[in-house]
């Protein structure tokens, strides 16, 4: 009885062992042999764990910034101080820079990616997951809020009934998804609902969502802030503002502020961390038609193009005193002649298509519906980039990916 007694608690004792259990391959259990392999190997593996522990973090940035993409997804994991220390790896190796590698944009049918990084090493290439495999789903309506420094915020919407909708945070590289809140229905009393992404890689571990919402009896006008950290996420400030957004144009992240264009064509600077918001007066630009803001090389800048096909562009010197300077002056009536056509044509959504290239002098313009060429604004030199997949007549945006999230 005591033997049978034995014998059984053995057989649960092994069958919670996961180095003790029967595999159907062998059909029987595992060998003293390979169960002392496996100690060792544990044991071999502790021993190598305690001495990478010791490394000093010079030498551990030093190592993550030399593996190439996969190895580093998998190394970065290893702990938390490897996490935190990724950040630094990622500036120094040349792999992990944050070059333009497409457009996302939305369309009629939902939302598309195109690839303009055919260049890139494929032994190092990391796909970018256009499709959003994460959210794809037969019976959802996938729309990109907003792109910022590698994330994109989602709306993911039932095709039955758009009203209900779940909002994502997505990184398209690394494929980590961030699902915020979930609504069932729509707010008939709202005039508008418009989403803003704060994500800065240097912070890597949290971001925030900013929520622009106008309701149609009230004069005011509010700004809710959100905070994704460690998982959670927490409802930071509501502020009150008497400024109306835009809800046709795009934001743009840049000194930790998000900025949107305002109804009046002013610029409305949210700053998430201090739960503060600034308005700001664009150049004074006569006869200008359209104003679009986006930001490169560190600097906001501001688009205006006139009535007689003459584009400005400047670029905020301060936030204090709110002064721009004249960066450049594009004439479609002499400089860029063939663009002149098309030019009625792409002042209808000049808020969509004109993107400014974030780490270079560059400018990329629409041609017709599809096509878009690149504006190199220091050698004036112009070169085509492709076209979209579907009519961009909606939203665009350019991609740089994130590897830390």
């Amino acid at each position: 009885m005591f033997s049978t007694v034995l014998r059984r608690s053995e057989r649960i004792r092994n069958r919670n062992n996961p180095m003790l259990r029967q595999t159907k391959k062998e059909g029987g259990r595992v060998t003293v042999s390979v169960q002392r392999k496996s100690k060792k190997n544990i044991k071999r593996h502790k021993q190598d764990a305690s001495v990478f522990s010791k490394l000093p973090d010079v030498m551990v940035v030093d190592i993550l910034s030399r593996l190439p993409l996969k190895s580093f997804f998998r190394c970065k994991c290893v702990s938390k101080s490897w996490i935190s220390l990724s950040s630094d790896a990622v500036r120094l190796n040349k792999h992990l820079e944050p070059t333009m590698r497409g457009f996302f944009y939305n369309h009629a049918y939902g939302a598309g990616f195109v690839n303009f990084s055919s260049g890139i090493n494929k032994v190092e290439h990391v796909e970018v997951d256009g499709t959003m495999s994460a959210l794809s789903c037969h019976d959802q309506y996938l729309e990109i809020l907003d792109c910022c420094n590698g994330l994109l915020l989602v709306k993911a919407s039932n095709k039955k009934s758009r009203s209900a909708h779940d909002i994502h945070v997505y990184n398209p590289v690394t494929r980590t998804l961030f699902t915020l809140w979930s609504y069932k229905q729509l707010d008939d009393k709202l005039l508008y609902d418009v989403f803003s992404l704060a994500f800065d890689p240097q912070v890597f571990h949290q971001f925030h969502v900013i929520r622009f919402t106008g309701k149609k009896n009230p004069k005011f006008n509010f700004i809710d802030i959100f905070s994704f950290e460690r998982g959670e996420c927490k409802h930071h400030k509501k502020l009150t503002s008497h400024v109306r957004i835009n809800y046709q144009s795009k934001g743009t992240f840049i000194d930790g502020r998000v900025h949107r264009l305002t109804t009046q064509d002013e610029i409305l600077s949210v700053d998430p961390n201090n739960c503060s918001y600034q308005v700001i007066r664009p150049p004074n630009v006569e006869n200008r038609v359209m104003v679009e803001i986006g930001q490169s090389e560190g600097v906001l800048h501001c688009l205006c193009v006139c009535s007689n096909k003459i584009c400005f562009i400047w670029v905020l010197n301060s936030y204090t005193t709110q002064e721009w300077t004249l960066k450049r002056q594009l004439n479609f009536n002499t400089e860029y002649q063939f663009l002149s056509s098309g030019f009625n044509h792409f002042t209808a959504f000049i808020r969509l298509h004109f993107l400014f290239h974030p780490e270079k002098n560059v400018l990329f313009l629409p041609v017709g519906e599809k096509m878009f060429v690149s504006v190199d604004l220091s050698q004036r030199e112009i070169s085509s980039v492709g076209s979209l997949g579907h009519n961009g007549e909606l939203y665009c945006w350019i991609y740089t990916p994130c590897y830390l999230v």
